[in-house]
């Protein structure tokens, strides 16, 4: 065991050159002032190198004011007082140096510090940390000349001469200049036990712990930072494994999400290609219909011909024969027209005849004006007609009964009744007239509604089209506008395009207020006049159009005012919110009548507007329009509209049409309608020569009767029989005729029906198609055929299903190449052409589905197998980090700290203190109770580990305690690192407590956590100075059971000790602090040196008269100490104490 064996101060506190000859335990005594804790100080010093963490002079003083005043530069210049006080020296170097070896001289070092001060300077300077292995150094080897008379030698010059003594002692001197922490390591290094060098922060910690002794404040802080060492899991491997497997796993999540993406994209293009396949075998299926109709044609018309053919043979043949009965029927009658023309009274009935013939050339002169003035009738009858339709000329029905009446029938064999009828139309001729110039009218008002018609179907087509587009809904004159602007190299923005209306329920009131300002146009300020200019030079196309003025953003510019009609519209447009501003700011959003009545301008909303002196009821707009595009619905109904406007002007053309063209002949026919006389005239002659005609007819009639009856009844019979023939050979003829046009027609239908066979053939031939939907088409062909199925209603079906085939699959690849634009987008993936993305270089759907299913092929074939393979392999590193890492070492460091913490509790066990007996209990925290169980699982059986990772099963310790652990090393936030700390931290998995129970019953009697609350000082002390002490071995690695052999330097170092102890229990303290293998170094006031002195080997009296501190040493034999301890009531019962001093009376 290595114990401290001298203490040297050279220039500190009182002290110019002081030696402390220590064996054992020492204690410092003396009153309060005297300087024991400069000694202390002194020793702390060379212990921790001066380190500021740990360091801490006058660490127990109970004076407020005295607290923290005294500074190391005070010790080095020697100033025992306050600030004004005159120090003892005025600068110079001051040592430190601690002299160590076990009990047989061995392993002797000299340690220690050396640092300059001076008075002029605020703070003392780190000169030196050095460590003399073999040397035992005395305080003169510190001086100059090594006389103590003499002054500290500056450390230049000290450092030769202590590496020379370290070379004789075959050692090296060590030094460590301004480096504390690697001063205080080396240091342990050289001054180890057997179980290896202390950790220097755990023995940093525990040993300003019992230098600042004010009792354990936290047993579980105190366990965890003095009692047990710090050895951290390291977890960065496996929180680096952990981090990789996210990162895969989440890697393989968007490559499937991409898989869903693109499968997505395959199934749309796959059902656009099985469409177009549809769409092919309906068309084939037509196609291969038409041909087998016009094949049926073909063959039809063949037949057709073939019987054609033989009747027409046969109608010729007919013909032939009646050409021969013919020639002998004339022949006949020849000859009784001969034999009549040799009577006398033939030749008087060829000039009867000849007369009669002249009448009726003159009867039809005559008659000819008549039918002209019956065509000019009618023409007005017919332009009546369509005029009454209209409902529109007054009298018209009674106008065209009497025209009606006249032109029925023939007008020259309808007198004298219907010359009356004609009369009374002629008498009518003003009344057509004025007919002509009303229907004029209205033709010319058909005109313009045809105009009308035209002008509302353009406008509806502008809007279809912009709807189509998914513009806004703009009147044409606002649309013309913006294109005319546009195409002027303006940048015009309608008002409606860049607003937005933010309360839903004010949207009537504010654009029943803007009227036509919703569709105001918007040019920069640059172009604002030009556009002016633009609207000027064709203001009829422009109407109600409004440009808005530049000049209102400096006017009307900024946000709206509150509560006013431009608040409720948002845009980001500079121009667009002063023109608001300015049309809607001054008019304030009012909800009741009163508050419209008091307002000057105010509206409410449903659109009552105060203003100008009086609230209008205003007529809310038929259709909103500010930031509203076009929707489905919209086009859906100006698709409806627009048919309902073309049949309009279908309409509109042909009664226009109509009426100007019954205007044009009603206005010929009025002119050319003769008068009343002239219609007389014509009716007289066409009588005269009617009469004429009568007189011939009758005369003919009497010669005819002149004639032999014999002669004519020859003739008769031979003109009829001629008649007879005639008939026959012309119904011959007409068979003929019409069997050469069947015939004819016939080889028409052959050819076309051949034509639409080559067409068809032509049209199949050309039609895309595969072997298997050419056989699927004439399948269904032969299939449908069987159940008697038409050609027409099977072509118009397969065109049906070919165009909703061809529709679907647009639909289809719209969608699909939309989805895939999409995911080239999200994923920067776009196919790319001299090293820009260009996805049109892929073509069209042949390439885009090649594209997709390459990538397909390749995200399921390689990119995902290779990141799965790679999630197994982290997944695995992950389980062996777990397994490993976390759960075998964390089960490790707890079974070692339950090792320490049971051999601890051994060591209490035999030191009652009051019947009581202490013991370190430690409770697992409910928080990480599960990885404390899931690494006990697994130290038991370790292939605990080896299930998945997101295992979600809760009644498996060990699931639980991964899911637990990859919460924590997965957390992210400000306190992850915490989180991480406390899962590396094994002493962290514990709340630690120190237990008292009864010694004779076992009864806990309570714990230190609930004591230090509650109890008397002495009560709260005396476990904290059994949680020091085991704190301070468990620091300096020394094990129960360990021989003093094998404990290397354990100083335990106590201010104003035992302060609130009695002495049983001060003697049971320093017991444990010896059989626990600690040195003691105590200070105390005079009145304890009785307890110290039965107890401590060595008591060192700190006496100060003025600026002089006197140390006197004792050391005390071990007869001495027993019989101080013998002399001690507290360390014997009553009875036995007064019997031992009744012996020693009597000796």
């Amino acid at each position: 065991m290595i114990l401290l064996r001298r203490i040297i101060l050279v220039n500190w506190y009182a002290f110019a050159a002081q030696e402390v000859e220590v064996r054992g335990d020492v204690a410092f005594v003396g009153d309060n002032g005297a300087g024991k804790s400069s000694i202390l100080d002194a020793v702390q010093l060379a212990l921790t190198g001066g380190d500021r963490r740990y360091f801490s002079p006058n660490a127990r003083a109970e004076d407020g004011r005295r607290q923290g005043r005294r500074t190391v530069r005070d010790y080095c210049i020697g100033r025992l007082g306050g600030p004004d006080e005159e120090p003892l020296r005025q600068g110079g170097m001051t040592y430190v140096v601690l002299v160590v070896s076990d009990d047989a001289g061995g392993r002797l070092h000299s340690f220690g510090v050396g640092l300059y001060a001076d008075e002029a300077k605020p703070e003392e300077e780190l000169e030196a940390l050095f460590v003399v292995p073999g040397v035992e150094l005395r305080a003169s080897d510190l001086h100059v000349a090594g006389r103590l008379e003499g002054a500290a030698s500056p450390w230049p010059e000290l450092r030769p001469r202590l590496e020379a003594m370290a070379r004789s002692a075959g050692q090296t001197l060590q030094t460590y200049r301004d480096q504390p922490g690697q001063y205080v390591k080396g240091l342990l290094v050289h001054l180890r036990g057997r179980h290896g060098a202390a950790n220097p922060e755990h023995w940093l910690r525990a040993l300003r712990l019992a230098v600042r002794f004010r009792g354990v404040e936290n047993p579980d802080d105190f366990v965890r930072n003095y009692v047990l060492p710090e050895d951290p899991l390291d977890l960065r491997g496996l929180r680096e494994d952990m981090r990789r497997y996210r990162d895969v796993v989440e890697r393989i999540r968007a490559l499937e999400v991409k898989e869903r993406e693109l499968t997505s994209v395959a199934d749309r293009l796959d059902a656009h290609l099985r469409q177009r396949s549809v769409a092919r075998v309906a068309r084939l299926l037509g196609a291969l219909a038409e041909r087998e109709a016009a094949r049926v044609r073909v063959r039809s018309s063949q037949e057709t011909i073939t019987d054609r053919e033989v009747e027409l043979k046969s109608c010729e043949a007919e013909l032939r024969q009646l050409e021969l009965d013919m020639g002998e029927a004339q022949a006949e009658r020849e000859d009784a027209r001969r034999a009549l023309d040799a009577d006398p009274s033939r030749a008087r009935l060829a000039e009867a005849k000849a007369v009669h013939a002249d009448a009726r050339r003159l009867l039809a002169e005559a008659r000819a004006p008549l039918d002209a003035q019956r065509e000019k009738l009618r023409v007005v009858v017919e332009a009546l007609r369509v005029e009454a339709a209209t409902r529109s000329i007054a009298g018209a029905n009674t106008l065209r009964a009497s025209f009606q009446t006249a032109v029925v029938g023939d007008l020259a064999s309808a007198w004298p009744g219907d010359g009356d009828a004609v009369r009374r139309a002629l008498a009518e001729r003003g009344a057509i007239g004025e007919a002509c110039r009303t229907m004029r009218i209205q033709a010319e008002a058909g005109a313009r509604a045809v105009v009308d018609a035209k002008t509302r179907l353009e406008e509806i087509e502008g809007r279809l089209a912009d709807a189509r587009r998914g513009g806004f809904r703009l009147r044409r004159e606002t649309r013309d506008l913006v294109e005319v602007l546009s195409a002027e190299g303006m940048t015009p923005q309608p008002l409606c395009a860049v607003v937005e209306v933010t309360d839903p329920s004010w949207a009537q009131a504010v654009e029943t207020v803007l009227g036509a300002g919703r569709e105001a146009v918007l040019v920069d300020a640059a172009h604002v006049q030009a556009a002016v200019r633009r609207v000027r030079r064709e203001r009829a196309r422009f109407y109600d159009c409004i440009v808005v003025q530049a000049a209102l953003v400096d006017r009307f510019g900024g946000a709206p005012e509150r509560g006013s009609l431009a608040e409720v519209v948002r845009t980001s447009d500079r121009r667009a919110r002063a023109f608001l501003n300015q049309r809607l700011g001054a008019f304030r959003r009012v909800e009741t009548e009163a508050d419209l009545e008091a307002a000057g301008r105010a509206v409410t909303r449903d659109c009552q507007v105060a203003s100008g002196g009086g609230i209008q009821n205003r007529r809310p707009t038929d259709q909103l329009v500010l930031g509203r595009r076009y929707t489905e619905d919209d086009v859906r109904q100006l698709a409806a509209e627009h048919d309902v406007a073309m049949d309009a002007l279908r309409v509109a053309e042909t009664t226009a049409g109509n009426l100007a063209r019954a205007a044009t002949k009603l206005e010929l026919a009025a002119e050319a309608l003769p008068a009343p006389d002239d219609f007389e005239a014509a009716l007289g002659s066409f009588k005269a020569a009617d009469a004429a005609l009568n007189a011939a007819q009758a005369e003919v009639e009497r010669m005819s009767a002149e004639v032999p009856a014999e002669l004519a009844e020859r003739l008769k019979h031979a003109d009829d029989r001629v008649a007879q023939v005639d008939q026959s050979r012309r119904k011959a003829s007409g068979r003929r005729d019409l069997v050469r046009d069947g015939l004819s027609r016939a080889k028409a239908d052959l050819e076309g029906a051949e034509r639409e066979a080559r067409r068809a053939d032509e049209t199949l031939t050309a039609l895309p198609a595969e072997m298997d939907e050419m056989a699927a088409a004439e399948a269904e062909l032969t299939e449908r055929r069987g159940r008697r199925a038409g050609f027409t209603s099977l072509i118009d079906e397969a065109r049906g299903r070919a165009a909703n085939a061809d529709r679907e699959a647009e639909a289809q690849w719209r969608a699909g190449f939309n989805a895939l634009v999409a995911y080239w987008h999200k994923h920067g993936e776009a196919p790319r052409r001299d090293g820009a993305p260009d996805p049109s270089s892929l073509g069209e759907v042949e390439g885009a589905v090649r594209w997709v299913r390459e990538r397909l092929d390749r995200l399921r074939g390689h990119e995902l197998r290779e990141h799965k393979d790679a999630a197994v392999s982290a997944a695995e590193k992950v389980s062996q980090g777990l397994r490993q890492d976390l759960f075998v070492n964390l089960a490790a460091r707890v079974a070692g700290a339950k090792r320490l913490l049971n051999d601890l509790n051994r060591h209490l066990r035999a030191r009652p203190f009051k019947d009581e007996i202490y013991a370190f209990r430690p409770t697992e925290k409910p928080e990480l109770a599960d990885v404390l169980t899931a690494a006990e699982a697994v130290r038991l059986n370790p292939e605990a580990a080896e299930g998945p990772l997101d295992a979600d099963d809760m009644d498996d310790p060990v699931a639980r305690g991964k899911r637990r652990v990859l919460a924590l090393l997965e957390g992210d936030g400000a306190g992850i690192e915490d989180d991480i700390r406390a899962l590396s931290d094994y002493r962290g998995y514990f709340i630690y407590d120190l237990e008292m129970r009864h010694r004779e019953t076992g009864r806990v009697l309570g714990y230190l956590s609930q004591r230090l609350r509650t109890g008397s000082g002495g009560e709260r002390e005396a476990p904290s100075y059994v949680a020091v002490g085991t704190a301070l071995a468990a620091a300096n690695n020394i094990q129960p059971g360990t021989s003093p052999e094998d404990i290397g330097f354990a100083p335990a170092v106590f201010d104003e000790a035992f302060a609130k102890l009695d002495e049983a229990n001060i003697g049971t303290v320093l017991d444990l602090m010896g059989t626990l293998g600690l040195q003691m170094l105590a200070a105390g006031p005079t009145g304890k040196r009785y307890s110290f002195a039965s107890r401590f080997e060595t008591i060192v009296e700190v006496v100060r008269l003025g600026r002089t501190v006197h140390l006197v040493t004792h050391h005390g034999s071990e007869e001495y100490r027993r019989m101080l301890k013998a002399d001690n009531p507290f360390e014997q019962t009553l009875e036995d104490w007064d019997r031992a001093r009744q012996a020693r009376a009597d000796a």
